[in-house]
């Protein structure tokens, strides 16, 4: 399965996620979101493979070299069993091969692995923070009491693309989707965090005994469990302000710049609410790509265009306008210095400062603009920003953001 999204061939009535195929029982079809090479299990899949076994690109590595191995035993036991036992050269052959994967495995030192990601998932599903120290005494004091019993809040998982990249040759295709096609992968994540949440809480209930501190911190039902959002960052391929063109919209990139301009906090609506002005009727719509679907006629009373918004009704988040200029060192003779305005949500609001140098990964976006607000006939030139994904200090005595 996966989010609701645009699908193209291989879709059944229901709208649903599979595998597609001729009517005749032809060649299988993969069923593909709508203008992308996105396959939604196999990316789902993959994910779930570097979440549930990533521990360390080290480790990746070995993981690759132990498959590889497996292969070359299984080619061997196919030539073997071809070949039959007569040719001397190729037992000897296959005996040399054999020494040395058997010298491989001797030399790659064994221990306990602990997935890196399923721990951080654990640290936030019992409300700690990732600057947790394991070592300390396991106490639960009186304000973490009061976290585990306060309403579902929302948690952000910073994922190090560049661990994606090197954990398996299926998570370097992933890991090219997110780069070309960021609205559909980072939704795509989250479900599967989400899942992995869910099924790690609910182990961890039958695991931990009723006296055990942790067990105290565990959410004590599924709804209450926090909202997880993946944050990628650290991207293999650096992006320049000045290098920024139109193939680079809708993509995942990451600038470098220093923060010259942050704006108050503005409220970002979520959901609306409508109420009939005739008959009174209530109606809430999530606003959908920036844009609210405003009902046109009332279910209810059939009046058209009766719908008015109830401000003081509507779920609002927070928003922020970020300005971050090219760094003086990074700015060619006699130029000017190159800005881009990035715009910061929820947890990311107040998280840089002016002066702070940042990496910003993000999706690149493009917004007409109109002539007069009050006409729809647009400008030929659009204005361009960057929706931000993650924060990072970058340079000498960068500090944590958000502190």
């Amino acid at each position: 399965g996966g989010p609701p999204g645009r699908r193209n061939r291989g879709r059944d009535d229901q709208g649903q996620y599979g595998e597609g195929g001729d009517e005749g029982g032809g060649v299988e079809r993969l069923a593909l979101i709508r203008g992308t090479d996105i396959h939604v299990r196999t990316a789902a899949s993959s994910f779930q493979d570097f979440v549930r076994n990533f521990v360390s690109v080290e480790e990746s590595e070995k993981a690759v070299r132990r498959a590889e191995r497996e292969r070359r035993r299984e080619r061997r036991a196919e030539r073997t069993a071809a070949d039959g036992d007569g040719n001397g050269s190729e037992s000897g052959d296959s005996d040399d091969d054999e020494d040395m994967d058997r010298d491989e495995e001797e030399g790659e030192e064994e221990y306990a692995k602990v997935p890196m990601y399923m721990d951080k998932l654990r640290s936030i599903l019992l409300g700690r923070n990732d600057a947790h120290d394991p070592n300390q005494d396991n106490v639960v004091d009186d304000a973490e009491l009061a976290h585990a019993g306060s309403a579902p809040t929302a948690s952000s998982l910073d994922i190090n693309s560049i661990h994606m990249y090197y954990h398996s040759p299926q998570c370097q295709r992933l890991y090219s989707q997110l780069v070309s096609y960021p609205a559909e992968i980072v939704p795509l994540m989250d479900l599967v965090l989400m899942r992995e949440l869910t099924s790690l809480w609910a182990l961890l209930q039958e695991e931990l005994d009723e006296d055990d501190p942790d067990r105290l911190l565990l959410p004590s039902s599924e709804s209450e469990l926090p909202r997880v959002q993946v944050r990628p960052f650290n991207l293999r391929r650096l992006s320049h302000m000045r290098a920024l063109d139109p193939d680079s919209i809708d993509a995942l990139l990451s600038l470098r710049g220093m923060v010259v301009r942050t704006s108050p906090v503005i409220p970002d609506l979520k959901v609306a609410h409508f109420s009939c002005a005739v008959c009174g009727t209530a109606v809430t719509i999530t606003v959908d790509r920036g844009r609210i679907a405003e009902p046109t006629r009332c279910e209810t009373c059939g009046v058209r265009d009766s719908h008015r918004l109830i401000h003081n009704r509507c779920v609002f988040g927070d928003k922020q306008m970020v300005r971050v200029q090219e760094t003086p060192d990074e700015v060619p003779s006699g130029e000017t210095p190159a800005s881009v305005v990035v715009f910061a949500y929820d947890d990311l609001v107040d998280a840089v400062r002016p002066g702070d140098r940042v990496e910003v990964t993000g999706v690149f976006r493009a917004q007409a603009r109109r002539v007069n607000p009050k006409i729809t006939r647009v400008k030929s030139v659009y204005r361009t920003y960057l929706d931000v994904i993650h924060f990072r200090g970058v340079g000498a005595g960068a500090r944590k953001m958000g502190e």
